[in-house]
């Protein structure tokens, strides 16, 4: 709770100080990451085709064990605080703003030809990337994108978009060295 992103994300329903150390545990200082996709790709959050190949076997080089621990610390009370099923004849509904963000994402995986557990996997992860990126603008001090603090809500402010490529302005970077010319390994 001393961390400086906590004063920002604590009113956010289903997400603990828990979530936050968990969250800092695997991932370490949220500082050190430029941008979002960054820290989404050392969760395990991003898309599977972006983590490389082993060399000797088949498959990515997932953190799936990260992942894991991420669903069940943070995504799985995330989703309980969020969503609502149906119960007594009420439909499933939002309750949170990241519940619009499942819900969202669970359309589009089902209106793409998904099954329903495939597409509620995919909504979670969704819902939980929304929330990643929440904690690392409040780390980095920047505005939320999906949460709505009380002085948002006296506005009537609305959740625009449902995971969008944030825009994020890095600081110029270093070009990278050429490698023309070098060998490499044993080609010399």
């Amino acid at each position: 709770e001393a961390l400086p992103a906590w004063a920002i994300v604590s009113d956010i329903q289903g997400f603990s100080s828990w979530g936050l150390s968990a969250l800092v545990g695997e991932a370490g200082d949220l500082g050190n990451y430029p941008n979002p996709a960054k820290l989404h790709k050392r969760l395990g959050l991003a898309p599977d085709d972006a983590y490389p190949t082993g060399e000797k076997r088949k498959g990515r080089m997932i953190p799936r064990a990260c992942r894991g621990r991420i669903f069940g610390m943070i995504a799985d009370p995330l989703f309980k605080h969020q969503w609502r099923g149906e119960k007594d004849g009420v439909a499933p509904h939002a309750i949170g703003p990241y519940g619009v963000v499942y819900a969202a994402a669970k359309a589009k995986g089902l209106a793409s030809g998904k099954t329903k557990k495939h597409a509620d996997v995919l909504a979670r992860r969704i819902m939980l990337k929304a929330l990643v990126l929440d904690a690392w603008c409040a780390w980095h001090g920047r505005p939320l994108r999906y949460h709505k603090d009380a002085s948002q809500e006296a506005e009537g402010a609305t959740i625009s978009r449902v995971m969008t490529r944030p825009e994020v302005s890095l600081p110029p970077s270093n070009p990278v060295p050429s490698r023309e010319g070098r060998t490499m390994g044993g080609d010399q």
